[in-house]
């Protein structure tokens, strides 16, 4: 009965080593610190700060803009040469324009004194057409008292009373007298004539070749103002051409002289920008993003739990100062030769372990938007506290066989227990 006593011990002991040793079936680990990956965000040309970062620990979500800065250099060449084409060619469509002005001045000038003329003449005509009339009427009147004079001439050379010579003379001043009537016609049929083209729009000057100068020199200019304009009409296509080509090169200098990285993820401003109108240099870090969506825990362990801890194992954390706990996952094991980049870093463990393991556990995002959580930059640098849970069986296991091998009758009792039929009890 005292043989079985010892088993017994062994396991209350056992069982007492893992109650007051909880080492034995946890590992606890104080050397850990929050940790976040800094985003650095560096100027791809000499140039100048158009939009300054947001300020120290300010929220900045993924997608928003974390700075501007335009490109110092000058223009592009092609740039100009479009810009000075296109002045030419302003240029000259200003002159035309300016030619065609004064010809539509000079034009409407002509019009007017052709116009001028022809109410002049149209008055003028007036008067002269009573007088031709009048002669007509005076030219009528000699016809008929020469038509007299020429039948009594006839009478009296019946009678014998006149001579032939008398009568050849009175027929022709009849003669002499219709011409002239004929020709006074004539001339007031010429100035209806005149006086009706006046009305007209080429008008004809029978009489003076005034308005013939006027419309010939108002078909030249319709000529001149035509040349004109199909060379406007060429110029101002080719200016529009050049100016959707410069709005295009514009464009693409825009995108190119223009460099405006944005947020991958929702994080805080670490390190800002300089301010608007500071000068900046090819290479050169503008700002500095805390990723606050892939927080993490870099914990220094002894490599004895190089086989207890294995990724994706959960763990419990607690940092210093907060009462609540929250589960993780153990992301990464590194051996003592890795070499963390500890540039992208924002905080270092201050606790290595030169022969020892590091653990990158994961502890998820923080909400940026949430109240103090920018202002504590979501916690990165806090140290904490974690636990990784050892598998208990084997600690008891191997604590019972320590024991057994420490007693010398360890073997004995097993044997009796193995042949022992009946059932044992453990008083």
């Amino acid at each position: 009965m005292s043989m079985l006593r010892v088993p017994a011990a062994l396991v209350l002991l056992a069982a007492a080593g893992v109650a007051i040793a909880p080492q034995m079936t946890n590992h606890i680990s104080s050397a850990a610190v929050v940790n976040a990956p800094l985003v650095s965000v560096y100027a791809p040309f000499d140039g100048t700060i158009m939009t300054a970062s947001l300020g120290a620990a300010a929220p900045i979500l993924a997608g928003d803009t974390i700075a501007v800065i335009k490109d110092a250099r000058s223009q592009s060449v092609n740039l100009r040469s479009l810009r000075s084409e296109i002045a030419t060619t302003s240029g000259e469509i200003s002159g035309i324009e300016t030619q065609r002005r004064r010809m539509q001045d000079l034009k409407a000038d002509l019009i007017k004194r052709r116009s001028d003329q022809v109410n002049a003449k149209t008055i003028w005509f007036g008067p002269r057409l009573e007088e031709a009339q009048a002669d007509v009427a005076v030219a009528a009147a000699e016809v008929s008292r020469t038509q007299d004079a020429a039948l009594r001439i006839a009478q009296l050379e019946g009678k014998g009373s006149v001579t032939k010579r008398d009568v050849l003379a009175a027929e022709a001043d009849l003669a002499a007298a219709q011409a002239r009537h004929a020709h006074e016609v004539a001339t007031v049929n010429r100035l209806e004539v005149e006086r009706d083209y006046l009305q007209t729009t080429d008008s004809i000057d029978l009489a003076t070749n005034s308005l013939e100068q006027l419309n010939y020199r108002l078909d030249e200019i319709a000529l001149r103002d035509a040349d004109l304009y199909t060379r406007l009409l060429t110029l101002q296509t080719r200016r529009a051409a050049l100016q959707g080509e410069i709005s295009g090169l514009e464009l693409e200098k825009a995108r190119n002289d223009t460099f405006s990285p944005k947020s991958v993820a929702d994080g805080i401003i670490w390190e800002v920008s300089g301010q608007v109108g500071t000068n900046v240099a090819s290479g050169e870090q503008i700002a500095q993003v805390l990723d606050c969506s892939r927080r993490f825990l870099e914990v220094m362990i002894s490599e004895t739990y190089t086989q207890s801890i294995r990724p994706g194992d959960d763990v419990s954390v607690q940092l210093k100062g907060d009462k609540d706990r929250f589960k993780a996952v153990v992301y990464a094991v590194y051996g003592s030769g890795a070499r963390p980049n500890r540039k992208m870093q924002a905080a270092q463990p201050r606790i290595e372990t030169p022969d020892g393991l590091r653990v990158i556990v994961g502890i998820g995002g923080a909400d940026v938007s949430a109240p103090g959580v920018a202002r504590s930059f979501c916690d990165v640098g806090r140290s904490a506290e974690v636990h990784f849970a050892m598998k208990s069986i084997s600690a008891v296991s191997n604590l019972v066989s320590s024991l057994r091998d420490m007693a010398g009758f360890a073997p004995v009792m097993t044997a009796k227990l193995e042949d022992s039929d009946s059932p044992t009890t453990v008083n």
